[in-house]
């Protein structure tokens, strides 16, 4: 009987590990993470009540700006029932992927995807993901999204990007997060990312090499602040955790190091994302 359960163990063992399109990475005693080559979890955008990709990979979450490129064939406004394709990318890497949802103002799914190349749609909890089929050499997908079919207000894309470094286990990939506003055509209503956006302000003061940064919000958040170059590498980091709701306003210093240039500055207020480019 022994022998019987130990080899159902193994049996069952084997076929997690080499269960197609996931590969499971060891330690001496156990399978520490698993990573998605395709069609990987859901909910993992970042939009509201969300996790991200770093659940299972070991990174910092970075703004998509200047790195990931959105773009809506015949938007960025929509029309209740058109079907508009979707692109979303990336430049270069050896191993890419990207989740994204749509949502309205009250963070329900809002339209419908069709999967294009190398892309898959999924459901959780009401809402709806289009996601990564294939990953290794793919920067772009382009994929259909049917809008609403009554009016919805504005809308949001959450999406999120993994550039993997492809070394076999979950370390040193990069996780760049953004979100794009889809207006209803022909209103002039302003969505809650707007809101926000509208009070962020950054400037460099070049006396003091500090960075100077104030914001808005009207509820509690947790706030980061990240500083990142064109390419996405981070520059500074810092996490602020929950504030109070309120305007404030937060002072980075600069590394005297850093060559001169234009960098993107990003506040991340819980998971929405908010982009400066600034010359330092």
């Amino acid at each position: 009987m022994k022998l019987l359960l130990l080899a159902s163990v193994a049996l069952l063992s084997f076929a997690f590990i080499f269960t197609p399109n996931r590969i499971s990475t060891y330690h001496v005693d156990d399978i520490t993470a698993v990573n998605w080559g395709s069609n990987p979890p859901a909910a993992r955008t970042g939009a509201p009540g969300e996790s991200t990709c770093t659940v299972c990979h070991a990174a910092e979450v970075m703004s998509s700006d200047g790195v990931v490129s959105f773009s809506m064939a015949g938007g960025p406004e929509y029309v209740p029932g058109e079907i508009y394709p979707i692109t979303i990318s990336t430049v270069g890497g050896p191993r890419n992927g990207f989740e994204m949802t749509i949502l309205d103002e009250d963070n329900n799914r809002a339209g419908t995807f069709s999967a294009g190349d190398n892309s898959s749609v999924a459901s959780s909890d009401g809402r709806e993901y289009i996601r990564h089929e294939n990953s290794t050499g793919i920067t772009s997908w382009t994929f259909d999204w049917e809008a609403p079919a009554v009016a919805s207000g504005p809308l949001t894309a959450y999406y999120i990007m993994n550039k993997s470094n492809n070394n076999g286990n979950s370390r040193g990939d990069e996780i760049f997060i953004g979100n794009e506003l889809i207006p209803l055509t022909g209103t002039s209503s302003i969505s809650a990312i707007e809101i926000l956006d509208q009070s962020f302000d950054v400037h460099y003061v070049s006396k003091l090499n500090k960075l100077q940064v104030k914001y808005k919000i009207n509820e509690p958040a947790h706030i980061t602040i990240n500083v990142q170059d064109l390419s996405g590498k981070i520059i500074s980091s810092t996490n602020y955790g929950v504030m109070s709701a309120g305007e404030d306003q937060k002072q980075i210093a600069i590394d005297d190091n850093i060559d001169t240039g234009i960098y993107v500055v990003s506040i991340f207020i819980d998971n929405k994302v908010l982009n400066r480019k600034v010359f330092i």
